[in-house]
């Protein structure tokens, strides 16, 4: 237990994580784009499938998962994986629908 004349231990700054605060905001930007400002008709096309998001745009899509993840890392160095947002878009039996 340290004394009160004792030296306060210096605590040493988590490590970087690799996403940077412009990821981030990145990503929240495609979020809100992808459940608020795209086009329904344009998310309904892509039912049954994982979608990746890039900005405000669908830059490819699988109803493999795997697949699609092989695909995207082949484009790695012109997509930045820290901005990619992956979605899945469910088909109409896989919808929930509420009742109010």
């Amino acid at each position: 237990m340290p004394t009160p004349n004792s030296p306060t231990p210096t605590i040493a700054p988590p490590a970087p994580t690799g996403w940077s605060e412009a990821d981030l905001h990145a990503l929240v930007a495609s979020d809100f784009w992808y459940h608020t400002v795209a086009p329904r008709e344009l998310i309904l096309q892509y039912r049954g499938k994982h979608v990746a998001i890039f900005g405000e745009q669908i830059v490819d899509a699988d109803s493999d998962f795997d697949e699609l993840a092989r695909r995207l890392n082949t484009k790695s160095d012109a997509i930045p994986f820290n901005r990619l947002l992956l979605r899945y878009v469910p088909t109409d039996e896989e919808t929930v629908r509420f009742r109010y």
